[in-house]
């Protein structure tokens, strides 16, 4: 999303940086609230795909790492 942002808008990089931090507070609040878990139940029809659970503290991680290696 940041990125396609990013391509339309073209966002400087001291207003980039704090839009992931903002993103991450809902991640922060489920992982507080469940002591540590930040697992997902995947819907019955997706599991073929992703398994019964999706960790997400390691998709938004990915993500984060894809745009700071993006070149500009």
């Amino acid at each position: 999303m940041l990125g396609f942002l990013d391509d339309v808008f073209d966002i400087r990089w001291r207003h980039k940086l704090p839009i992931p931090i903002v993103a991450s507070i809902p991640l922060l609040m489920v992982y507080y609230a469940e002591r540590g878990n930040t697992h997902v139940v995947v819907p019955l029809p997706l599991r073929f795909l992703f398994g019964t659970l999706v960790n997400l503290a390691s998709t938004f991680s990915q993500g984060s790492m894809a745009l700071k290696s993006r070149k500009h």
